[in-house]
């Protein structure tokens, strides 16, 4: 069978407007016949009924259709069509057929539902590794402690490499945080090369945080931040990507072109939120401004911090596993502790790495 999968045949729900379902049909009986178009839905109020009364296996759900949140959508098939997974596919119709097929393929051989990308950003050859982006809705969310304790989390509960880029680049505190003031060398130096970094020169330059988790700094001066351009930027994540298992980056609410650049690169953009209404509110707004400026809504997660009493650790595990997974949509909640968890302070290093 095609794709390797066991099903004698995958029944796919289709929701989108009518002339590319057409196409979909066409292409999908030609290329994969061991996929079936059972049904089309072409509002996006008809999904769960429709899903409801064919149960396919897959429901191929366009980005953006008619208004629909993929997570929402997949909430409700949960009580519909609880077999039912979900593949979603770009807006602007960027991934391929074989792009499609493949991810209506894998989703299909899942033993549980979930949600399905059916492309993801362009990467060159090797880049192999995820990069999570961490968006504060406003001021005093703490993302930057949030994004430092969650690389931490990622790098003990996976087997996977991390590594934490401060992307605030006139501001960035996690030196401090972390005591890395006399750690020689930052985000700049990296700047002045024109080669793609390396695994080494990465290692050099990087300092190392709480479970060894590779930190790559902010300037150690605001004028350097002009260093970073977004072109150069956006090089070295490629270089990240192909030498972390996971990268995890830190960008402020005030985004400029490089905050822009990662967060157009990321694998998951997570909003982060404080514990009050007010920030609940910056965080959909933030969450809706993302999706308008055309960030795909199945790339795009939100994580609100809460006053409850609820185990920290507990907590951080929660979403540690959800970004590890690359879950879109609402993460679970982050208890707000009474004292911040203590970090364990890294080596420092000095290395001979001069500017240039």
């Amino acid at each position: 069978m095609p794709g390797g999968t066991e099903h004698r045949v995958i029944r796919v729900l289709i929701a989108d407007d009518v002339v590319r379902v057409v196409q979909d049909l066409a292409a999908l009986s030609e290329q994969a016949p061991d996929i079936e178009v059972c049904g089309v839905a072409p509002r996006a109020a008809d999904i769960a009924g429709e899903a409801a009364s064919l149960a396919p296996d897959v429901l191929l759900l366009r980005e953006q259709f008619d208004g629909s949140d993929p997570s929402r959508v997949a909430l409700e098939l949960a009580a519909t069509s609880p077999l039912t997974r979900v593949v979603t596919i770009p807006v602007d119709g960027t991934d391929s057929i074989q792009q499609r097929i493949a991810a209506i393929r894998g989703a299909a051989a899942r033993s549980e539902p979930t949600i399905e990308l059916a492309a993801r950003p362009q990467r060159r050859a090797g880049s192999t590794g995820s990069l999570v982006v961490l968006l504060p809705a406003s001021g005093g969310a703490g993302t930057s402690a949030l994004a430092i304790i969650l690389s931490a989390t990622l790098s003990r509960v996976t087997d996977k490499t991390v590594a934490l880029v401060d992307l605030d680049l006139l501001h960035g505190d996690v030196r401090q945080t972390l005591h890395l003031e006399h750690h020689p060398t930052a985000i700049d130096d990296l700047m002045q090369r024109d080669e793609e970094p390396d695994r080494e020169l990465l290692e050099q330059v990087c300092a190392t945080g709480p479970a060894n988790v590779a930190v790559l700094l902010a300037p150690h001066r605001p004028e350097h931040a002009e260093l970073v351009t977004e072109a150069r930027l956006r090089t070295l994540l490629i270089a990240l990507r192909r030498n972390y298992g996971i990268v995890v980056a830190y960008v402020p609410s005030r985004l400029d072109e490089r905050g822009s650049a990662a967060l157009d690169d990321a694998d998951l953009v997570i909003v982060v939120g404080g514990p009050n209404s007010g920030n609940l509110a910056d965080v959909e707004l933030t969450r809706e401004s993302l999706t308008a400026r055309g960030l795909p809504v199945a790339r795009v997660a939100t994580v609100v911090a809460t006053d409850a009493d609820d185990d920290y650790a507990e907590s951080m595990g929660g979403l540690a596993h959800a970004v590890a997974t690359l879950q879109p949509g609402p993460l679970p909640p982050i208890a707000q502790p009474q004292v911040a968890p203590p970090l364990p302070p890294p080596p420092r290093r000095r290395l001979g790495f001069g500017r240039r």
